[in-house]
């Protein structure tokens, strides 16, 4: 067994290597050897089988193979918590992923569960202030907003903003989708409010790309209120920046510069 094992391992770091040079072909076949050797060594109800699958199932999100991806990360769900149990900390990543591999289909209702199953885990296993809580509310909301519903993703957005409003960062995020729903919702001061607030703090962080987002969707706002004037002003502002901080690359990470548990 000992033997087995340490195949596995060895040939997990290969799958590792081989995806981090962009080998996607060998990386795949790779990870399915290490996954064979470790069912080997283990049996298919270890944990750590589960494990090795979602980095399988993580390779097939990331090329774009989403079929794979869904049948793989839910074989790992299934395998993780049946090894240890269906509220367990590890498996947050994997039904992170599969909730990534769904909105990338636009299956919001389908993700919807799998998120709030996700936050429920988060929030019981992790402390406030953990990244994986904050990434997964806003991800909910999100779904929320997506789904029409607009109470459940302002509550949700709101209680984020609680907690998450100080240098620990970034409630722009949170104040720029909270701007959106306000938008649906008909409540026009509050999302005129949170577009301000969101396109100041995007500003701040010096997250041009997503300011430049934040300045259009505000330009789309006003311009339903009749506002032209200054629909023009934020539009252009907008087109100003794109063109000016081309050079400048932003993390697709929403929660990558932020001082937050990793």
């Amino acid at each position: 067994m000992t033997t087995t094992l340490l195949i596995s391992e060895n040939l997990l770091d290969d799958a590792r290597l081989a995806e981090g040079r962009g080998e996607k072909a060998n990386a795949e076949s790779l990870y399915k050897q290490a996954l064979a050797k470790r069912k080997e060594a283990l049996g298919d109800s270890d944990a750590s089988v589960g494990e090795y699958q979602h980095l399988l199932g993580h390779l097939y999100l990331v090329s774009g193979d989403l079929a794979n991806a869904e049948t793989t990360l839910r074989g790992a769900v299934e395998v993780v918590e049946k090894a240890l149990y269906a509220g367990h900390a590890r498996l947050a990543p994997i039904l992170d992923d599969l909730a990534d591999t769904l909105l990338k289909q636009d299956r919001f209702t389908d993700a919807e569960p799998i998120l709030t199953r996700l936050l429920d885990i988060v929030d019981k296993t992790m402390n406030g202030d953990h990244r994986y809580v904050f990434s997964s509310m806003h991800k909910l909301a999100y779904v929320h907003r997506k789904l029409g519903k607009f109470p459940e993703a302002e509550k949700l957005l709101l209680k984020a903003l609680k907690t998450i409003d100080t240098p620990l960062g970034p409630a722009e995020e949170f104040r720029f989708d909270l701007a959106l729903v306000y938008q649906e919702m008909g409540k026009n001061d509050e999302a005129d409010n949170n577009f301000k607030d969101a396109s100041y703090g995007f500003e701040q962080r010096k997250n041009y790309p997503r300011l430049a987002e934040s300045l259009e969707a505000y330009a789309a706002f006003l311009t339903k209120l009749g506002k032209s004037a200054q629909a023009k002003r934020a539009s252009q502002l907008a087109t100003h920046i794109r063109e000016t901080t081309k050079q400048n690359q932003q993390s697709s990470d929403l929660f990558s510069a932020t001082l937050l548990r990793a």
